[in-house]
């Protein structure tokens, strides 16, 4: 009698943890959410995020869309405005529970003029600092995107020959943002910044550079207009005499130094704070955050070019480019 009593005891607490299990994996069925990207496929920050958001929905049941809004490739105010109304008449369509956005385009021109409050939204990749976008913070949290400058600095500083630092980048909303950061987030400033519209003035930047500055900190070209990466890369080693560096996985080809930003980390970040807000967890008690994750790589053919005996402790930690 007692065995059958805990027999059956079993079988309720197993059928118990099948409900359970079966409600956790339910929870999210039919919850809908749509995600916006600043930028556009193809390229591999945005393909990354996407990809780790999939992964993280993945079986869960969700219903989900997105879209691209495509300004890096068409920077102009009026491009953004005009794509920013096409998203939001997609979004309003898909009637989603909570909106995902990456980057400081669809913050600037989709959240902040349409959906300030009458929806959830969890944003990535924000560059530095979200205090210049006006929002009701009950609805909103995020993850701000940060460049690990100070270190990229630090490693690139040994090489030099005087302290001068220079910064090249596209002539974006986004770049243009950078300096003020460094400046007042690590207390590094810029000696000279090249702003381009296309791989050519991006070259003549590069050369002026050399002359200029003791050191470069490189952004992101991919999407610059005309550009051409085998070019660039024949282009950067017969013409590099100064150390340099990047933050971005895309651009370690053309820089000695990288210490790169993880996209995977934003998108598992938001990814995973949808579901927490998806649960019922109030957005407001979601404290804004930073990504904190980086790898480093090194360039060995500009090290050659430059002849720079790197430290082996440091080519222990690193991805190395041949």
């Amino acid at each position: 009698m007692r065995l059958r009593f805990i027999k059956i005891l079993l079988g309720v607490l197993l059928l118990g943890n099948i409900a359970n299990t079966w409600a956790v994996d339910n929870l999210y069925t039919g919850k809908r959410v749509y995600y916006v990207a600043s930028y556009h496929q193809g390229y591999p920050w945005s393909d990354s995020i996407l990809k780790t958001i999939q992964e993280v929905f993945a079986d869960q049941g969700i219903i989900f869309e997105h879209f691209e809004m495509d300004t890096k490739r068409n920077p102009s105010i009026e491009y953004s405005k005009n794509i920013a109304l096409q998203a939001k008449a997609k979004i309003e369509q898909f009637h989603p529970d909570l909106l995902l956005v990456s980057d400081d385009n669809a913050m600037k021109y989709l959240v902040e003029p349409y959906f300030n409050g009458n929806l959830p939204v969890v944003f990535c990749g924000v560059n530095w600092d979200v205090s210049e976008y006006h929002f009701n913070r009950k609805m909103v949290t995020g993850m701000v995107e940060v460049e690990l400058i100070d270190k990229i600095v630090h490693d690139i500083k040994e090489y030099a020959h005087g302290n001068r630092i220079g910064f090249i980048g596209m002539d974006g909303y986004t770049e243009r943002k950078l300096p003020e950061y460094f400046n007042s987030l690590f207390q590094i400033s810029l000696n000279k910044t090249y702003y381009v519209k296309n791989f050519e003035e991006w070259k003549l930047a590069y050369l002026k550079a050399q002359q200029e500055v003791d050191m470069l900190l490189i952004h992101n070209p991919d999407g610059l207009p005309q550009w051409d990466s085998v070019a660039a890369k024949q282009f950067v080693e017969e013409n590099t005499q100064i150390p340099s560096g990047t933050s971005s996985s895309f651009t370690t080809q053309f820089a000695l130094i990288g210490i790169i930003r993880l996209p995977e980390e934003q998108g598992r970040w938001a990814a995973e704070t949808a579901l927490k807000v998806l649960r019922g967890e109030p957005i407001n008690h979601i404290p804004f955050t930073s990504n904190k994750q980086g790898n480093l790589v090194i360039n060995m053919r500009l090290g050659n070019k430059l002849k720079i005996t790197f430290k082996s402790a440091l080519l222990k930690t690193a991805t190395i480019l041949h």
